[in-house]
């Protein structure tokens, strides 16, 4: 992936996370919310080869986000989660199709089980693999 495409990527999430919300219901996409702590996540049509996981967090006072893409990229950016009360409690562990999101001590990791990629979210820090 191109410099390009990943800030173009990044510049989408907030658009593709609010659309999510409105629109997956009507067109019958696969949508599930969740959250643990402080960190609050959107998993969109798994799927299909535009799906995605994507989370955000408030870290050191600001939003930041990172989406785990169907093709295992992940990539960073300063998108605020949607506001809603439509987050489900992460328990233990979500999976959807190649990507599986369990909980962290204090927010969510993420992986994409065919590439190994993958994030870890929390009210201090966003790491990747």
């Amino acid at each position: 992936m191109d410099a390009t495409s990943v800030t173009r990527l990044a510049g989408l999430l907030a658009v593709v996370l609010v659309a999510g919300l409105s629109t997956s219901a009507a067109s019958g996409r696969s949508l599930f919310l969740f959250k643990n702590r402080t960190a609050f996540c959107s998993a969109s049509a798994w799927n299909t080869s535009s799906g995605f996981v994507g989370c955000s967090a408030r870290i050191n006072g600001a939003w930041r986000s990172v989406i785990l893409s169907h093709n295992g990229h992940v990539v960073r950016g300063r998108q605020p989660a949607p506001f809603g009360s439509g987050y489900h409690q992460l328990r233990k562990r979500w999976r959807g199709g190649p990507f599986v999101c369990t909980r962290a001590r204090r927010g969510v990791v993420c992986v994409h089980r065919l590439t190994g990629h993958g994030f870890r979210i929390d009210s201090r820090r966003i790491t990747t693999t």
